[in-house]
C-alpha cells in the first residue's frame, strides 16, 4: 500500500484509497490525506413527502418530511430500485448544491415537519447531513433518517449524533443472502439495530423488501421475527414491502404480494405488536381490508370512507393516500389477534 493511501472506517468495506482515489460507495475520497465527501452539499433529489413513505408510522403521523438524496451508496444491491443514484459516482451525477440554510428554509416554506435523508445511503455523505441536522434542530425541526445500517461501530455516534428517527432497511436474514444480493454483511446491520435500540432517544423502524425467490423462505423471515423480536422486543414496528422490479413482471408482483401477506402471518407467530405491509396495493390491499373489517365489522373500510377514517386515525391512514396509493399503501394491525394500532 503506498504511504499516501489511508484507510476508510466510515463502513466495514474499510476501502484504501490512494491521494484521489474514490471509495467503493462512489460519494467519498482521498482529498489531501483525509477521507471526505467528493461533493459537499450537493443532492440529487429534494421532493416533499409524507412521513409515512420513509416508511415512518409512529413518528409524527399525518406530517410531511422534506427528503433529501444524494449519490452512491456502500453497499450494491441487486435490483436496486434507486440505482439512477445510488450507482453513479458524486463527481458524475446532476443536481442541486443547497445550502444548510437554505435547505432549512425550504422545508420551513413547504410546512414540513421533518428533513429526511433517504433515497440513497445517507450514511456515506454524513457531514452534509450533520450540518442540515443541526441547523434543523435550531429551526425546530425534526431529523429523519432511512438507512441500511451498514456503518462502523466507531462511526456510529458521529453518524447519528442529530438524527431523531430512523427506518432501518433490513434486507434478509442470513449472512449468505447479504453476501450475494448486497456485497454486505447481516452482522453489521444488526448490531446497528441494537445500537438504535439502546438510544431510547432515537425512534427507529424496520423495513424489509421481500424479494421472490431470494429473501422469503419461511425459515428466513421466522428467524428475523425471531430475532427482532429476542433483541428489541415487540414494540419496534416493522414493515414488511414487495419487491417490484425496475422490468416488472405480473408474476413477480403476484409473487410479492404473497410473501408480504405470509410474512405478516408469520410475524403474528412470532409476537409482534406492529407489522405493516408497503408497497401492495390491488390484492394486498383488499386481503389486508378484509382482515381487520372481519375482526371490527362497523364501519367497514372501503375507498368512499377512506378519508373520514384518516382525519380520525392519521396513524392508520395515510394523510395523503389518494396521491400515492399507487406506489405505497400501508394498513397497521395489532397482530395479536389482528387488532388495529391506536
Amino acid at each position: 500500500m503506498p504511504s499516501s493511501a489511508i484507510h476508510c472506517e466510515l463502513c466495514p468495506r474499510h476501502c484504501n484509497l490512494s491521494l484521489g482515489d474514490i471509495g467503493a460507495c462512489g460519494a467519498r475520497m482521498n482529498k489531501g490525506g483525509e477521507v471526505r465527501e467528493i461533493r459537499t452539499n450537493f443532492y440529487a433529489s429534494i421532493n416533499v413527502d409524507p412521513i409515512e413513505k420513509k416508511p415512518l408510522y409512529h413518528f409524527f403521523p399525518g406530517t410531511s418530511a422534506l427528503s433529501l438524496g444524494g449519490f452512491g451508496c456502500n453497499l450494491m444491491c441487486r435490483g436496486c430500485q434507486n440505482a439512477s443514484i445510488s450507482r453513479v459516482c458524486a463527481n458524475k451525477g446532476s443536481g442541486f448544491e443547497l445550502s444548510p440554510d437554505a435547505i432549512v428554509d425550504m422545508a420551513l416554506r413547504e410546512g414540513a415537519t421533518s428533513i429526511a435523508y433517504t433515497y440513497n445511503e445517507p450514511i456515506v455523505w454524513w457531514e452534509t447531513m450533520q450540518n442540515v441536522a443541526r441547523r434543523a434542530h435550531e429551526a425546530g425541526l425534526k431529523n429523519v433518517m432511512v438507512t441500511a445500517g451498514y456503518v462502523s461501530p466507531s462511526m456510529r455516534d458521529e453518524v447519528f449524533a442529530h438524527i431523531d428517527g430512523v427506518n432501518i432497511d433490513l434486507k434478509g436474514f442470513s449472512e449468505d443472502f447479504y453476501r450475494s444480493w448486497a456485497r454486505g454483511d447481516l452482522s453489521t446491520v444488526c448490531d446497528t439495530i441494537e445500537y438504535l435500540h439502546a438510544h431510547r432517544n432515537i425512534w427507529f423502524e424496520v423495513t424489509t423488501l421481500v424479494i421472490p425467490g431470494q429473501n422469503d423462505t419461511p425459515d428466513m423471515l421466522r428467524h428475523e421475527f425471531q430475532w427482532l423480536y429476542d433483541h428489541i422486543g415487540d414494540g419496534v414496528p416493522l414493515h414488511l414491502s414487495a419487491f417490484f422490479s425496475a422490468l416488472p413482471r405480473t408474476r413477480n408482483r403476484i409473487h410479492a404480494r404473497i410473501d408480504t401477506r405470509n410474512g405478516s402471518r408469520s410475524s403474528l407467530r412470532s409476537g409482534f405488536a406492529r407489522c405493516l405491509s408497503g408497497q401492495c396495493h390491488g390484492a394486498m390491499r383488499y386481503a389486508l381490508s378484509r382482515m381487520w373489517a372481519n375482526r371490527h365489522p362497523t364501519p367497514r373500510l372501503s375507498r368512499r370512507s377512506l378519508g373520514t377514517r384518516r382525519r380520525q386515525m392519521p396513524c392508520l391512514w395515510c394523510p395523503s393516500y389518494r396521491r400515492i396509493s399507487l406506489i405505497f399503501d400501508i394498513r397497521v394491525l395489532k397482530v395479536r389477534g389482528l387488532a388495529i394500532v391506536r
